[in-house]
């Protein structure tokens, strides 16, 4: 038997706080399909998903940045480049948190009658 573990078992925190942020977007829009009254729910569940990728991706720059070492998905970066993508990811992250709390905050303007 060889000691080695092999890639596709190790599954990084990063993927799995994309995987619950899509989780999250599909009940969502589930949610609207099923009940299109329940139109609060859906933004709440859309901004929480949004917040979760954007949590990540500033995480994930952030990190990026200060190491030099970069993974997008099947790609690894060394060195300068990394730390650009880093930044890159950060900044995009901003903006997605951004958006997932304007969301959140719209969400008392929302009357259930819709």
């Amino acid at each position: 038997m060889s000691r080695q573990v092999a890639l596709y078992r190790v599954m990084p925190m990063f993927d799995l706080t994309k995987i619950l942020g899509t989780a999250i977007a599909l009940s969502g829009m589930l949610l609207m399909i099923l009940d299109p009254s329940r139109m609060r729910a859906f933004v709440v569940l859309i901004a929480f998903a949004l917040a979760t990728y954007g949590l990540t991706d500033i995480c994930e720059g952030v990190l990026a940045s200060r190491t030099g070492i970069d993974r997008t998905a099947r790609k690894m970066r060394t060195g300068t480049a990394a730390k650009r993508i880093g930044w890159v990811k950060a900044g995009f992250g901003l903006a997605t948190l951004s958006v997932s709390i304007m969301g959140i905050l719209a969400t008392s303007s929302i009357t259930s009658s819709l």
